[in-house]
């Protein structure tokens, strides 16, 4: 399954970042699992895999090198701010 294949590699436990990317990676979970019981109309674990890898199936042997999920931080200073006047 595609979820044992890529390795999460977190930031340190206990960190701000650490509990966004468990947050994020929740949901990349639940999607993963949509998808591979159907609920999203053409979108296959395929197309997960080669979007990932660049491999429709994984090879025999396996990948040369083991894929591995990481996370890009943001900078507080890139959130978008909205002012809103009534």
């Amino acid at each position: 399954m595609l979820l044992n294949l890529l390795t999460p590699e977190f930031s340190q436990e206990g960190s701000t970042s650490y509990l966004r990317e468990k947050q994020f990676y929740a949901l990349f979970v639940k999607y993963v699992r949509e998808v591979s019981s159907g609920c999203r109309d053409g979108i296959t674990l395929s197309h997960l895999l080669a979007f990932v890898t660049g491999a429709s199936e994984e090879p025999v042997l396996g990948f040369a090198l083991h894929p591995s999920m990481t996370f890009a931080s943001c900078e507080e200073s890139s959130k978008v701010s909205v002012n809103i006047i009534s």
